[in-house]
């Protein structure tokens, strides 16, 4: 399948210059590194262009990658995505591009705010970054733009973004400035005299790529000049500045509201303070104070950790905090963690009230994946609420099996027999009335039977009224939840759906998710899938790629035992000749047999007469009354007889004719 854009070899962690600008970035980076999947999932790294993204995510698979050998990761550019997607739909390849990047162990994606330019990328990365998640598998994303920012994007993508974490790189400050200059001047093995870098990094460069670009601009003008750079010439080359307000300030670097001193300076001499011995004194019992206040303060988060880890949560916010300094209200920090964990222990007991495999999930052991917890509560509320179930009376084994119909209903047992196997999707293609729905509703029933539940069974336009009811908001959450746990999903005559965007883009959605997690879907079509007008050409190719069955008119076999089954029940259940008769009846339709043989039952029923091969054709064709008439005579009946009611002039609606184009026809049925 795709395969993963080069790394860079420089690009990983040992080469990314940590500073306050992005260290947020960094720790979360190695953290999905370590342990994937297990939080910050999605992982969203946002900055403007030039500071260190893309060298960030390419470090971050190179770490995953470094770890486990076995690892499997996935490193494109959202163009890249989009280009083998269009490549996957024009090889009829797309559930296997779609399933490739749901399965690979680690994805990376860069770009993403390049997402517009692509039409049909947002719903296919839907697709991937909805089968990730729900499989535990590590998504990283980089983009130029906040989340909220970036155009385009699907609605529950936006929620699973929401749902992670998104961490932006800013500009680096002077004191970041100059951590950078001096790493890249050590690896490029370059020295400048003392005040020359400090000189730079004072100059407000906002770009780290420019940063490094005037970095190579002083060791190229050094390498030439006949003397070291000295401070002034450094900063008249980078920045051609040169009024003495603009010279180098060493306070940049010492104490500017905002800015990060990295310069370690030793604790006032309380002998050298104007004050003298006293306010030293004063100062130094400050300064032990605070000391004595953090280190309680790692302590006790130390201590929460610990315990919090042996209730079986994960503690990611918590041990973020130690490498930060300590916040405002320490307390009220650590009693948030505690309010968020016994939220989640809250929804866990309403989910599993409801559904008790979801007791003990993952999903409700991180309070950083509040809303991935909600929602694992939404889906199991949607378990509470019955999907439509396949008519009861259709049943396959009282489907009528002949030559004309047997492939048919062989697919259909194979699916019963393997759900979600080989044969999946399986479309039934047929005319109306030859049985399609018995059988798709018949295959409901099997698998409901052996088992597989639940089973979802309805037709195309209930389909696109549900979709129209619950069109937006939480009530369309709730309702795709309603189908997206269920074992099978069964949809009757599909072509329906033909100018229904919403409703096809919805099917869609269930479609790859049923897909990805192995679940039987059967659709029936009058039209074949080919000859489809008004569907999206991907839904149409995800059809395509199941198997696709044709159930054609009844021949007589078929016939033959539809008949059959229909005269189980009847005093007439093993009069051959009855059977035989009225299987050689002409009908376009499984239910023009149905209907023929009901006719002669009610007639039978109505007049008290026995059931004969010579009865059937006084019913169906109007001839042979005598034998109607001895029939009922038979019978023994008191009631009304054939006879005494003029059962000899019968006629069915199927051979019955009102009336006559002309008058000579006319003249025709009087004399008859």
């Amino acid at each position: 399948m795709t395969p993963s854009t080069p790394l860079n070899p420089r690009a990983t962690f040992d080469t990314f210059v940590e500073t306050a600008s992005n260290r947020l970035a960094a720790t979360a980076a190695r953290t999905v590194g370590e342990f994937p999947g297990a939080s910050y999932n999605p992982l969203l790294v946002f900055s403007a262009a030039g500071l260190g993204k893309t060298h960030l995510l390419m470090a971050i698979a190179h770490y995953a990658r470094k770890l486990s050998r076995g690892t499997t990761t996935l490193y494109l550019t959202i163009e890249e995505f989009a280009d083998a997607h269009r490549s996957a739909v024009l090889a009829g390849q797309e559930n296997a591009f779609i399933r490739h990047h749901g399965e690979v162990d680690f994805l990376v994606l860069d770009d993403l705010h390049t997402l517009t330019r692509h039409p049909e990328a947002p719903a296919v990365l839907e697709a991937v970054v909805q089968h990730r998640l729900e499989a535990n598998r590590q998504v990283v994303l980089g983009s130029r733009r906040a989340p909220q920012e970036i155009r385009g994007v699907p609605e529950v993508l936006a929620r699973h973004l929401s749902s992670g974490l998104a961490v932006e790189i800013s500009s680096p400050d002077a004191a970041g400035r100059l951590e950078i200059l001096k790493r890249k001047a050590a690896e490029m093995r370059i020295e400048f005299d003392p005040g020359v870098l400090e000189a730079v990094a004072a100059i407000p460069i906002e770009s780290v790529r420019e940063l490094i670009g005037a970095l190579n601009r002083l060791a190229a003008f050094q390498s030439v000049s006949p003397a070291p750079l000295d401070p002034t010439q450094a900063r008249v080359l980078i920045s051609g500045v040169t009024e003495p307000e603009a010279e180098f300030s060493a306070s940049a670097f010492t104490g500017v509201p905002g800015e990060v001193d990295h310069q370690e300076r030793p604790l006032p001499d309380p002998a050298a303070s104007p004050l003298g011995d006293e306010f030293g004194a004063f100062l130094s019992e400050v300064v032990a104070s605070v000391t004595e206040q953090v280190e309680r303060w790692r302590q006790r988060v130390g201590e929460t950790i610990l315990y919090w880890e042996g209730e079986g949560y994960r503690t990611g916010r918590l041990e973020a905090l130690l490498e930060h300094e300590v916040p405002a209200e320490p307390e009220l920090v650590l009693k948030q963690f505690a309010d968020d964990v016994a939220r989640l222990k809250g929804l866990e007991a309403e989910a599993a009230a409801l559904a008790p495999d979801l007791a003990g999930s993952p999903v409700f052991r991180d309070p950083d994946q509040m809303a991935a917890a909600e929602g694992a509560l939404a889906h199991s509320l949607a378990r509470g609420i019955p999907v439509p179930q396949p008519m009861p009376e259709f049943l396959l084994q009282e489907f009528g099996e002949g030559g004309a119909s047997r492939n048919a209903l062989q697919a259909a047992l194979a699916v019963v027999a393997e759900s979600g196997g080989k044969y999946n999707p399986l479309i039934v293609v047929g005319e109306s009335g030859v049985g399609k729905s018995h059988l798709v509703h018949g295959i409901g029933n099997a698998l409901i039977a052996a088992g597989v539940t639940p089973v979802a069974c309805l037709n195309a336009s209930t389909f696109i009224a549900e979709v129209t009811e619950h069109a937006e908001g939480r009530a369309l959450l709730e309702w795709r939840l309603r189908y997206r746990w269920v074992a099978a999903f069964v949809l009757d005559d599909v072509h329906l759906l033909a100018g229904s965007a919403r409703a096809q883009e919805e099917l869609g959605l269930l479609f790859n998710h049923l897909m990805d997690q192995r679940r039987q879907l059967v659709f029936s079509s009058a039209v074949p899938i080919a000859a489809l007008r008004g569907i999206d050409p991907r839904l149409l190719t995800r059809m395509e790629a199941g198997l696709v069955v044709d159930l054609p008119r009844p021949d007589r076999e078929t016939r033959l035992q539809i008949v059959k089954r229909l005269l189980a029940t009847t005093p007439a259940a093993d009069d051959a000749a009855l059977a035989d008769y009225l299987a050689s009846r002409p009908a376009e339709n499984a239910r023009l047999v149905h209907g023929t043989v009901q006719r002669v039952l009610s007639a039978a029923e109505a007049h008290q007469a026995a059931l004969s091969p010579a009865f059937a054709r006084e019913v169906l064709e109007g001839i042979d009354g005598a034998s109607v008439r001895s029939s009922a005579r038979q019978s023994g009946s008191r009631g009304p007889s054939l006879a005494q009611s003029g059962l000899s002039a019968l006629r069915s609606h199927e051979k019955m004719v009102l009336e006559w184009p002309s008058i000579v026809d006319r003249l025709i049925e009087e004399l008859r």
